[in-house]
């Protein structure tokens, strides 16, 4: 039969001398079998007795003066100025315990709504310091973790193992509700929102609701609170978004450092040069398990690979539409967002896709091909305007 010193004791009816703290990993009593050594092991009970850990104190690391201490050979001679004299603070909302006012303070937090601490770059807010801490890493230069295959950086290694899933096409967190397949967990708690999520954020500045709170920040952002707050201090220009503007520098500085050895241009990233360099060797890496076709990118492959298994993982929270590509769920997000990122460098009128502020430069070239009415002749800018021309003066319709 294995020997344990005297449990520590944590009540708060005994007196007698504190002693400690003492050093040790947690450990549960079912972890230690009978090849353990329980000289250096001590049991932390709870106030009625039970057994709540082992302090486990052998390893050398945690120059435990109680390894100095030998073990008493009867029960009457044991330690008993080591009892150590504690209160222990309960959680009334989860039943969980703890050692110190702080420690409960603390657990306390995380069920509250309250989010006092704000990223002053983002302006996301959290509900501990030391959560607001670890994402400001996100906007800082120093990002260790290089993605092999694509040469992106992250500051977090945890967020960096979840990219690298991005290039699997395994997918094991599924959705008991509708059986949709997700690549991270986090992934699935997103979509788990269509589920069992109201509109629960109302804009302050219009009738306006959405689902997620984040979603409601870019609304008000972008819609209510002056569009573009991150100015360039090189130029006049502003973007809506601290990313958008560090691209955007990028143009003042010709930060551009890897040259392609064929055509010498010049790409930021290794990531990007590599993906480059195969329009001059022609190799394509990437080929669709379903036909034929071979791709350059991985990107390239997954959105063909869509057009097999029709398969559209990007889904808009508010609304439900799904979409087979990320580029399209951003586009659709700015009919909620009213985000218009496309600014016209003629007459400033902005636009939230691309293609419509390249449509519309068309107004602004003297020399623009016009379709013309082979009725009264009248001239248009746009072929659809000319249906609609001819629909509602002439009424003909295309058959």
């Amino acid at each position: 039969h294995k020997h344990m010193h005297t449990p520590l004791h944590f009540s708060t009816n005994l007196s007698g001398e504190k002693f400690g703290p003492f050093a040790g990993e947690k450990r549960m009593p079912q972890e230690l079998d009978e090849n353990t050594d329980c000289r250096l092991m001590w049991e932390v009970r709870g106030s009625k007795g039970e057994v709540l850990y082992i302090l486990d104190a052998s390893n050398p690391r945690h120059s435990n003066w109680l390894r100095f201490v030998h073990e008493a050979p009867s029960q009457e001679q044991k330690n008993l100025a080591a009892i150590q004299v504690h209160e222990i603070f309960e959680c009334q909302e989860c039943d969980k315990k703890f050692i110190s006012a702080n420690q409960l303070k603390r657990h306390m937090i995380t069920h509250s709504e309250k989010r006092p601490y704000t990223c002053e770059v983002c302006n996301k807010s959290f509900k501990r310091l030391d959560q607001v801490t670890a994402h400001k890493i996100i906007h800082s230069e120093d990002k260790p973790y290089k993605c092999k295959l694509c040469g992106k950086g992250f500051a977090h290694r945890n967020v960096y193992k979840n990219h690298k899933k991005t290039h699997s096409e395994e997918r094991p967190f599924q959705c008991e509700e509708c059986k949709a397949l997700f690549r991270t967990p986090f992934s699935l708690q997103r979509h788990l929102l269509i589920h069992n999520s109201e509109r629960t954020f109302k804009c302050d500045h219009c009738d306006a609701t959405f689902k997620r709170k984040d979603t409601l920040n870019v609304h008000i952002q972008v819609v209510h609170d002056g569009h573009k707050k991150y100015k360039c201090d090189l130029c006049d220009k502003a973007f809506v978004t601290p990313s958008v503007l560090k691209s955007h520098k990028k143009t003042h500085t010709g930060e551009k450092e890897k040259i392609c050895p064929y055509c010498g241009q010049k790409f930021a990233s290794n990531g990007t040069l590599r993906v480059h360099i195969r329009s001059h060797t022609g190799e394509r890496p990437y080929q669709c398990p379903y036909c034929d076709k071979a791709f350059s990118k991985n990107d390239g492959l997954k959105m063909h690979i869509r057009t097999h298994t029709r398969e559209k993982p990007y889904q808009c929270l508010e609304c439900n539409k799904a979409f087979s590509q990320k580029r399209g769920l951003d586009e659709h997000m700015r009919t909620h967002t009213g985000e218009k990122p496309f600014q016209c460098d003629v007459c400033d009128l902005s636009f939230s896709l691309k293609k419509m502020l390249i449509r519309h430069k068309l107004t602004h070239n003297p020399n623009r091909p016009m379709a013309e009415c082979q009725l009264c002749h009248k001239k248009f800018t746009r072929n659809d305007y000319l249906k609609v021309h001819m629909e509602n003066v002439h009424g003909e319709t295309d058959s």
